[in-house]
């Protein structure tokens, strides 16, 4: 099977299993993805298959997610127990792995990482946390900020951007923050103020 054949294949699994809304904003992330990784000099199948493949778990329900984790082993952070939502990109990684035998750790990784971050990501992880941000489908006032990071800082300054968003967001909303979210902005704050 050749890339196109395998994509078509990961198309049609979750046009089948997900909501008309959440595929139109996974087919945003996947042609991102691609854009961004064309633009950068990273692979571009790997970075369209991890964008098609990112929420893949997003409309598993609290319980499903927490059952996944369990089967799994996975050590879960209080956190984590207390809003399980915060499990599904790493729950899709695994998701991806089972159903579509991907053995690469680098597509599993982005999958994996796409939502909360992590403190040095790799260039294809940190493609993925960004276009899971500006994506076409996304609102324009979100969207923008990120992107006038994006061209002016780079992919450090744009995922600090996507960070601010996001606490504002959970603050707001009066939910759980992820340690993860907190140690992805601060590292890569830094990285931004002493201009690495």
């Amino acid at each position: 099977m050749n890339t196109l054949e395998f994509i078509d294949k990961i198309k049609n699994h979750l046009k089948s299993n997900l909501s008309a809304r959440r595929f139109v904003h996974i087919q945003g992330v996947a042609k991102t993805a691609r854009e961004l990784a064309n633009q950068h000099g990273v692979n571009e199948d790997q970075a369209e298959i991890a964008g098609w493949l990112h929420d893949i778990a997003k409309e598993f329900n609290n319980q499903e997610l927490i059952n996944k984790a369990n089967e799994e082993g996975l050590e879960l952070i209080e956190e984590e127990k207390d809003s399980p939502h915060l499990l599904h990109a790493k729950i899709g990684a695994i998701v991806a792995r089972e159903l579509f035998q991907i053995e690469d750790p680098v597509i599993l990784s982005a999958i994996a990482q796409h939502t909360l971050g992590k403190p040095n990501m790799n260039r294809l992880e940190e493609i993925i946390f960004i276009a899971d941000s500006i994506e076409p489908s996304r609102p324009e006032v979100w969207r923008e900020g990120i992107i006038k990071s994006l061209e002016e800082k780079g992919f450090e300054g744009a995922i600090v951007t996507c960070c601010q968003q996001t606490l504002k967001e959970i603050l707001v909303k009066k939910a759980t923050i992820h340690p993860l979210t907190i140690h992805t902005y601060n590292y890569y704050v830094n990285k931004v103020s002493k201009g690495l």
